[in-house]
Order: structure tokens, then C-alpha cells, then sequence
């Protein structure tokens, strides 16, 4: 019972801090030409851009990768990570946001992953989760892809 109401007040200050971290600018939204700056000089982007699989190292094993496939269609897919299979993904607020489910022993809970976007090359994805910055590569061939039931 403990548990379960520590899991709920959890997952409420979780969901506030993901609606703090990826509100709308108001003050500092500009406009300079065909260039608008969203907030924190973070030029927009193309959605395209985020399109492929995009890899980290596994901490404490840096040889291995994990991370996400975005596909156009707004499906996602789990990189490396099977008890985290994402399932679909959108671009909002400058924030990449991932859901699919936590599998643990015996159980499953529908998860949200939010990213707020910091830079985005062809090749390079830095991202904030957290107050943590993480630096993706993009891969044309990662290993071990989690397809969703």
C-alpha cells in the first residue's frame, strides 16, 4: 500500500516536471525573418531532422548503445533497452516526448519519456532530461532494435 501511493505521488511530481520543462515560451519567443528563435537562443527546428536512430553509450559499459529509432510516421522503438519499449513519439514545445510501457517482474506501467531538444545536427542529437544533458550519434545500423508487441 506504501508502495503504491509513494508510485502515484512519484508520478505526479514526474508529470509536473515534464509540463515545467517543455511549456511554451511567452517572453522570449522571436521572430527574425524565416529563422524563429524559440527560447535559450534554440532556433526551430525541422521535425525531419529528428527522423532515424539516434544512440548513446550504456553507462558503465561504454562498447554497448542503447537509445531510439523515430520514424516518420510517429512510431518509436527502443534501441537496446527491452524493458523500456517506446512505441510512439511527437515533437512539442521543442521537446522530443516518447511513450510505450516499463516492464518489470511481473508488472508493466505505461511510460513517458521527455526530451527537451538543446541541438540537433544530421548526425547529433543533445538533448535535456532531468537537468542531464545526454549526447546522441546518429546510427545507420544500431544493434538490437525493440520491436513492440
Amino acid at each position: 500500500m506504501i508502495t503504491k501511493i509513494f508510485f502515484q505521488w512519484a508520478l505526479l511530481l514526474f508529470s509536473g516536471m515534464v509540463i515545467w520543462a517543455c511549456q511554451s515560451p511567452t517572453s522570449n519567443a522571436t521572430s527574425e525573418g524565416t529563422k524563429v528563435v524559440v527560447s535559450d537562443s534554440i532556433p526551430a527546428i525541422a521535425v525531419s531532422t529528428l527522423y532515424g536512430n539516434w544512440v548513446k553509450p550504456i553507462d558503465g559499459v561504454p562498447q554497448e548503445t542503447e537509445g531510439f529509432q523515430l520514424n516518420a510516421d510517429q512510431i518509436a522503438f527502443s534501441i537496446n533497452m527491452y524493458t523500456m519499449p517506446y512505441k510512439a513519439w511527437k515533437y512539442e514545445n521543442n521537446c522530443i516526448i516518447l511513450s510505450g510501457k516499463s516492464i518489470g517482474n511481473k508488472t508493466s506501467s505505461s511510460i513517458t519519456d521527455t526530451f527537451k531538444v538543446i541541438y540537433v545536427t544530421d548526425s547529433s542529437l543533445v538533448v535535456e532530461r532531468n537537468s542531464e544533458r545526454i549526447n546522441y550519434t546518429k546510427s545507420s545500423n544500431p544493434k538490437n532494435i525493440v520491436k513492440h508487441e
